[in-house]
């Protein structure tokens, strides 16, 4: 007994010393990476720095957008965000410079948008946390501090100018705040990633699934309007979940006149011809004034994911919601 005691009182004095180490490494980086940050960012050729037209990559979850990222990192001679930025989310340029001209090669292997090894391409969202708000998931311009978008502005322009290359993000977040980042990139590009609706609502309900343990919690971005959905059945708070994501990029792609700067895609055509989308995706960066040249060959093709391992009544209901056969009042 006296030996488990030792053996239990030891591995939660492990943890304690474990969690105020990521805790310190977390301070560190939010607030004192910033700092040199801004030191680097004085002794820069701004002129120079290729950010001007940013992309990213936005789209309902689980609407294949990890694997457009990885494809366009892959394809093209462009800046991202790997895993070892995130590492230094508060200085990311410093990655950049230790990374710079080395082969990241990128394997197509991602679980839930995380993928691995340190020039794996990531989503970051603790670099994003450090201007955005973690709540609300939506974000006008007008709901953000003028001084965090400089930051958001002067962060983004230094991996630019580290990288020497144009940038590009993958964001589900980013979807939902089109106004406040425009309003610093007037000139952005947007690469939108749509879904079959039915296989793109299972393939969350499986995501909800996995981190929750269950169908109804929800699970990842929660567009404006979602409050309405929560005790719903878990096939129609999906679908809805969907379908406001959809309606806020249609209705800000609109209201801010960015027609000319977006480009539909869908995973279907993705995995079905990756060269042609690639080629597609050449041409309309090229019209935007982001001169790409494609680098080395793109797999023939993607084996599209399907898996379902959802109960028959939840899969029966999402297909009543898409064919509007259902007999709700």
């Amino acid at each position: 007994m006296l030996q488990l005691a030792e053996n239990t009182n030891e591995s939660l004095v492990k943890k304690v010393i474990k969690k105020a180490l990521v805790s310190a490494y977390m301070t560190t980086n939010r607030y004192l990476g910033p700092l040199f940050e801004r030191l680097i960012w004085t002794n820069v050729d701004r002129a120079a720095a290729p950010a001007n037209t940013p992309i990213f990559i936005i789209g309902a979850p689980r609407a294949g957008t990890t694997l457009t990222f990885q494809l366009m990192v892959s394809g093209f001679r462009l800046g991202y965000l790997t895993n070892t930025h995130c590492m230094v989310f508060g200085v990311p340029a410093l990655a950049s410079h230790l990374l710079k001209n080395k082969d990241r090669n990128i394997d197509f292997k991602s679980n839930y948008g995380r993928t691995s090894g340190r020039y794996g391409p990531s989503e970051c969202g603790e670099w994003w946390y450090r201007f955005f708000p973690r709540d609300p998931a939506y974000v006008r311009r007008e709901d953000m501090p003028t001084g965090a978008l400089k930051a958001f502005q002067r962060s983004l322009q230094t991996i630019a100018n580290a990288e020497d290359r144009p940038l590009v993000f993958k964001n589900l977040y980013a979807g939902l705040r089109l106004e406040p980042i425009v309003a610093m990139f007037p000139d952005a590009i947007f690469i939108h990633v749509q879904r079959d609706r039915v296989e793109n609502a299972i393939s969350i309900l499986e995501g909800r699934n996995a981190a929750n343990g269950n169908f109804n919690t929800w699970w990842s971005v929660p567009p404006p309007g979602y409050e309405a959905w929560i005790g719903q059945p878990a096939a129609d708070q999906v679908m809805a979940q969907i379908d406001l994501i959809e309606a806020q990029i249609d209705r800000d792609t609109r209201n801010l006149g960015l027609g000319d700067q977006m480009m539909k895609v869908n995973y279907r055509d993705i995995c079905a011809d990756p060269a042609a989308f690639l080629s597609r995706a050449q041409t309309f960066l090229n019209s935007r004034g982001v001169e790409l040249s494609l680098v080395g060959d793109p797999p023939m093709r993607f084996e599209r994911r399907r898996s379902n391992q959802l109960p028959k009544e939840i899969v029966d209901r999402l297909w009543a919601l898409e064919q509007g056969t259902t007999n709700d009042v």
